[in-house]
């Protein structure tokens, strides 16, 4: 065709040309370079390729990496769509139509296998090979090793014991048990999936679970060798081809991690049958780990063999990891466990913290303290989060709680002895602002020597739909998972009353909140201004309704008497009573003076004390708070 060199063709004449001079050209079996033709032989002894297969991929090769092969593949009009495409490699590899056609097909080796994946672009066909898989077929002497390393990591070191997951419970030794029992019996379809919020320890249980089972685990990559993210197709056909790659080794565990992308995201829609053949055949036992598993198909749900929620962590658990970030740097283990009540608080955040506090290479505990805040502060603050420890909250009044100082319906000293027996109760303390109501609440932990899970109505409620009812549902899993006190406080938009809503979220938060209060059988306390826009359905199911008033006119003098000291008081006692008489104060009333005080560096004295109650009563009084 060497006359055609300088010649203007038409792309369907020099088509014919071809064909015409593959006619008259005696047939010869294709010779490929000793690399390729030796990688094609090991991956079908491994993958159990057929001939027909290992001519596609050869063909597949040339057509990535040798120039004008594209362009030669381009010549053929009908190379759009599936059946054009397999005419074509069926006609440039002189093979029956039909056999290119199977070897296409989901359920057969090049596509089951992940080795060729559906292209980004439909411009040159609609399947291609792998990324980066034809240079390594090409020119390296194990590709199937490989690509193996390409698409997974292995041998990670867990940087937990299984022991220390404490907060899982009996589910560690189902787990276990499990696995070990599908192992042994090579079990297919064996899929676990794990899902919580980021910092959780997910991938850490996942590597102490392969530690303690002594198998190894393969981990799918989520970026490439350049540092460049991984689309989600392509993580999957990762996945495809590390199961069959392992099928035959029975010391191999995988591991995906962020499944969310692949499970919940377009890459599932129209391919239901098929993922779900792949959850059902997988010859390895595969962890799939998730932040939110509530988007994914249900029918993709029913196929996990195990569903776990990983609890949020505990305050011991976030201590042992501020203890581990913040090793050999200059901060007391006060501060550390002033970080460790932080609910919010995750690994992550520690490491970034840490990481600034090391490179600046302080000796000052302060210096570095401070510059540990500032990162957590940014951080929080960005994401919404309360992070630093001197965002911790303080008690509403800086006194110990008193029962006999809170003006409430109820004896609450009779109440704190019933609940240490009953250790259950689901109680709605409302009242004015500052009258003890969440001060009690943490009395009744201190009393049961139990954790205190506090949530705001502002830490529940986001803007995303369906956010809202997951943050409850959580809230409430921590306080089973930890048996501690649940306080959620300000909760009126929480329990706003059903009727007066005019959004259908409105009423789901209700509901949800409503069905988690039925399930819950440890004390439950919700505080709220006013009972008066409490949805009724939620009203019923409190077992107390317990308001909390304004100190009565005793109570006021005694806490007065209290903060000064008894000996020390100089006011005279009629005096005393008509000015108590005279105002309507609370708890948070004494607890702001005497912070008042405490700004100013002054010592607490009656006629400061007296002065600033009155001045707070008149605030109050001028807002309309009376």
């Amino acid at each position: 065709m060497e006359e055609l060199v300088n010649e203007t063709i038409k792309p369907r004449e020099l088509l014919q040309r071809l064909l015409k001079v593959r006619a008259i050209s005696p047939p010869e079996k294709a010779r490929h370079p000793i690399t390729l033709d030796d990688n094609l032989s090991a991956l079908e002894q491994l993958l159990g390729l057929d001939p027909v297969d290992c001519d596609i991929l050869a063909l597949m090769v040339y057509r990535d990496l040798i120039p004008g092969m594209r362009d030669v593949c381009n010549l053929e009009e009908r190379s759009s769509g599936l059946c054009g495409f397999s005419a074509l490699v069926a006609c440039m590899l002189d093979r029956p139509e039909g056999q290119v056609r199977e070897a296409f097909s989901a359920n057969r080796r090049l596509l089951g296998s992940g080795l060729m994946v559906p292209p980004t672009s439909y411009r040159d066909g609609p399947l291609e090979l792998s990324t980066g898989l034809a240079d390594l077929l090409l020119h390296h002497s194990d590709a199937a090793s490989a690509i193996q390393r390409q698409f997974s990591d292995h041998g990670r070191a867990a940087r937990h014991d299984l022991d220390d997951f404490q907060n899982l419970a009996d589910l560690r030794g189902t787990l276990v048990s499990f696995l070990q029992g599908a192992l042994g019996e090579k079990l297919l379809g064996v899929n676990i999936l794990i899902h919580g919020q980021p910092g959780t320890g997910k991938t850490q249980l996942a590597r102490a679970l392969a530690s303690v089972l002594g198998v190894c685990l393969h981990e799918i990559r989520s970026s490439d060798t350049r540092g460049l993210p991984i689309p989600a197709s392509e993580r999957f056909s990762s996945y495809r081809y590390c199961q069959s790659l392992l099928a035959g080794d029975d010391s191999a565990l995988l591991l995906f991690d962020e499944c969310d992308d692949v499970l919940s995201g377009s890459e599932s829609v129209g391919q239901k049958a098929w993922i779900n053949d792949v959850l059902e055949t997988n010859p390895r036992p595969t962890l799939w780990l998730c932040n939110n598993p509530s988007w994914f198909d249900p029918a993709f749900l029913r196929r996990f063999d195990l569903i776990i929620e990983m609890p949020a962590l505990s305050a011991e658990q976030r201590a042992d990891m501020a203890q581990q970030a913040f090793a050999d740097l200059p901060v007391t283990n006060t501060w550390l466990q002033q970080l460790a009540e932080r609910s919010d608080l995750q690994a992550a955040h520690l490491a970034t913290a840490a990481r600034v506090v090391r490179a600046m290479n302080c000796s000052d505990i302060r210096t570095a303290e401070a510059a540990a805040e500032h990162v957590l502060a940014g951080l929080g603050s960005s994401l919404g989060l309360a992070l630093s420890p001197r965002c911790a909250e303080n008690s509403a009044t800086e006194l110990p709680f008193d029962p006999s100082l809170a003006n409430a319906d109820q004896d609450l000293g009779r109440l704190l002895r019933a609940i240490a027996k009953s250790r259950t109760g689901r109680l709605c303390l409302f009242g004015p602002p500052g009258t003890g109501k969440s001060e009690f609440a943490r009395h009744i932990a201190e009393h049961l020597k139990t954790p205190l899970i506090v949530r705001h109505a502002s830490d529940l409620i986001s803007a995303y739909v369906g956010a809202t009812e997951q943050n409850i549902a959580a809230a409430f899993a921590e306080a089973d998972q930890r048996r501690g006190v649940l306080l959620i406080d300000e909760a009126d938009s929480l329990l706003y009353s059903r009727v007066y809503s005019r959004h259908q979220w409105e009423v789901s938060q209700v509901n949800e909140l409503l069905q988690q209060m039925e399930r819950y059988r440890g004390v439950l306390v919700m505080t709220s201004n006013s009972a008066k826009l409490i949805d009724q359905a939620a009203l019923r199911r409190f077992d107390l309704k317990i308001r909390f008033d304004y100190l009565t006119t005793e109570q006021s003098c005694r806490f007065f008497q209290h903060v000064i000291g008894k000996s020390s008081i100089r006011i005279e006692g009629d005096f005393l009573r008509r000015s108590m008489r005279a105002m309507q104060l609370t708890p948070g009333d004494f607890s702001t003076v005497i912070r008042r005080f405490k700004v100013l560096g002054e010592p607490v004295n009656e006629v400061g004390l007296l002065q600033g109650l009155r001045q707070e009563f008149a605030v109050r009084v001028e807002l309309g708070g009376q």
